[in-house]
């Protein structure tokens, strides 16, 4: 059983040092918010309550790390994806491993739209992962998580592409970052979505 336990913890540092590896010196690609929940294990509205949350009777040494990782503290308010590894329930506390040595650009007592991906039950983030303010979120953006629509149509695919000709195919939306205004307004307001039955197009849901 002791070996179990360290062979577990073992494979749990090693997920993590790859991950904080793979963010150190580099900058996070821009992203569609329905990329980044398509892609997610999990996404989450909740209120941010300690973004410095740390391990410390004794028996929760073994989850410490190498890296004294933090984990951010969160009271679920909602859960829209990732059932299978968060079953807490409404107003439960529940912990995500910060990966990453820097600090997470959250303000405590706010309340968020959060997302990250999971190592077996344990929940990530790191500073790629795509997280809002639920009070910033755009019309179109609390459309698309409140009615799920970004999940039903994560087979339709956004490519990020920088040649002004090139106009996607039956499955894909083009999102242009290098046209900042209509990149901005489709990251607002747009889903691509299934509208004729077969093609994926952008349709605007803003006000």
């Amino acid at each position: 059983m002791a070996f179990i336990k360290i062979a577990i913890l073992g494979t749990v540092l090693l997920f993590e040092f790859l991950t904080i590896k793979e963010t150190l010196g580099t900058s996070c690609d821009l992203q569609h918010p329905q990329t980044a929940v398509c892609r997610a294990s999990f996404v989450i509205k909740g209120k941010v309550l300690d973004i410095n949350w740390q391990p410390s009777a004794k028996k929760d040494q073994a989850m410490r790390s190498l890296f004294q990782p933090r984990y951010i503290k969160v009271e679920l308010r909602k859960l829209y994806k990732g059932g299978k590894f968060i079953t807490a329930k409404k107003y439960s506390t529940i912990y995500i491993r910060f990966a990453s040595l820097d600090r997470p650009l959250l303000e405590e007592g706010h309340i968020y739209v959060l997302s990250g991906f999971s190592f077996g039950t344990s929940l990530f983030m790191n500073p790629c992962s795509w997280t809002s303010k639920w009070s910033e979120l755009s019309s179109g953006q609390r459309f698309g998580i409140n009615r799920y629509f970004y999940w039903i149509y994560c087979g339709c695919k956004i490519v990020d592409c920088q040649n002004k000709l090139y106009r996607g195919d039956n499955r894909s939306c083009v999102w242009n970052r290098q046209n900042t205004v209509m990149a901005d307004f489709l990251t607002k307001d747009g889903i691509c979505m299934v509208t004729n039955g077969t093609h994926c197009k952008w349709k605007n849901f803003g006000l």
